[in-house]
C-alpha cells in the first residue's frame, strides 16, 4: 500500500478549486459536481483551469491506487465540502474540465443528489 502523505503532490490549485466550486452551498448554486467545473472552466483563465486539470489528474492518479477512505479523506482536507463515494466522479470533473459534454465514462451512471 502507498503511504497516503507521500503519494501525495501539491494541489494548491486544485484545493482552491474544491474551496470556491464545491464549497457549503455548491449543490444549491451548480446542483451538480460537474455543472461546478463547467461554470470555473467557462468562467476562470485558461492557464488556471489547467492547472487544476493537472492536479485533479495528479490526484485522481494517485486516488486508484489507494483505499476509497483514504482518498477521500485528502480530498476533504485539501478543501471544500464535496466528497464522492467512487472516483468516477472524480473522473467526470476532469471531463467537465476538458470540456468534454459527456461528463461520465462509457458505462459509469450519474449520481444523482439525494431528493428531499
Amino acid at each position: 500500500m502507498i503511504d497516503n502523505t507521500a503519494a501525495m503532490g501539491d494541489y494548491d490549485h486544485f484545493g482552491t478549486f474544491l474551496d470556491d466550486y464545491l464549497g457549503e452551498g455548491f449543490r444549491a448554486r451548480y446542483e451538480t459536481h460537474k455543472a461546478a467545473a463547467h461554470a470555473f472552466r467557462t468562467g476562470a483563465r485558461a492557464e488556471d483551469v489547467a492547472a487544476v486539470l493537472a492536479e485533479l489528474e495528479a490526484f485522481l492518479a494517485w486516488a486508484e491506487t489507494v483505499p476509497t477512505h483514504i482518498w477521500q479523506a485528502e480530498l476533504v482536507s485539501l478543501g471544500g465540502r464535496w466528497k464522492p463515494r467512487t472516483v468516477g466522479p472524480l473522473r467526470a470533473l476532469v471531463g467537465a474540465l476538458r470540456g468534454e459534454k459527456r461528463w461520465l465514462a462509457p458505462g459509469e451512471r450519474p449520481i444523482r443528489p439525494r431528493r428531499r
